[in-house]
């Protein structure tokens, strides 16, 4: 059975668009681990996944894209606004909010559902609940504008350069993975958490 061009195209951009969120959640895995482990001295493995992935980096990354593009485009939000400092401040500002509305809530949900603290600005600053403080805050905004204007064009590029069938066998085993590994991390953090 030969798919349409149509249909191949519209799974291709879906198949893009796993890998670039697997990509930032590789990434911001990465990013952790080192920080951690230096911070530490020894190896600290980040995130809630046995696998190498912290996901709240790729879906944050992805919402974004979808809500304002990347700060050269603008997207559909900040496209009218012609003055690239405007438009990169504002674009500043949603990526302070964006990142920091989703550590709250995963941070709440993980502690409420898993009763796992998954990290705890609490000795910090402007901190609320100890999920989420000012001074990351502020780094992810300035992480995730640099990310996205720089970054995040690169990346896509290079997955869109990817024959289909390789692209859509590699998103579809990491989802495969990443869900497996969410469901089994999940199950592992219920039954701790109830003794």
């Amino acid at each position: 059975m030969r798919i349409s061009e149509d249909t191949q195209n519209k799974i291709f951009k879906f198949c893009t668009f796993v890998l670039l969120g697997m990509f930032f959640a590789f990434a911001g895995w990465l990013q952790e681990t080192i920080y951690c482990s230096v911070k530490a001295g020894e190896f600290v493995g980040r995130g809630f996944l046995h696998l190498p992935f912290c996901p709240i980096y790729g879906f944050t990354i992805l919402i974004m894209y979808w809500l304002i593009g990347t700060p050269e485009s603008g997207g559909v939000l900040l496209k009218k606004l012609t003055k690239k400092p405007l438009r990169y401040f504002i674009y500043f500002i949603i990526a302070v909010i964006v990142p920091s509305a989703a550590e709250l809530a995963t941070g709440l949900f993980y502690e409420k559902v898993f009763g796992v603290v998954l990290w705890s600005y609490a000795t910090y600053k402007f901190n609320l609940f100890g999920y989420i403080c000012l001074r990351i805050s502020l780094t992810w905004g300035v992480l995730i504008t640099l990310a996205m204007g720089v970054i995040f064009p690169l990346v896509r590029k290079l997955i869109e350069r990817m024959h289909f069938v390789p692209a859509t066998i590699i998103s579809s085993t990491l989802s495969v993975a990443v869900l497996t590994d969410l469901a089994v991390s999940s199950v592992q953090a219920l039954m701790a958490a109830a003794g």
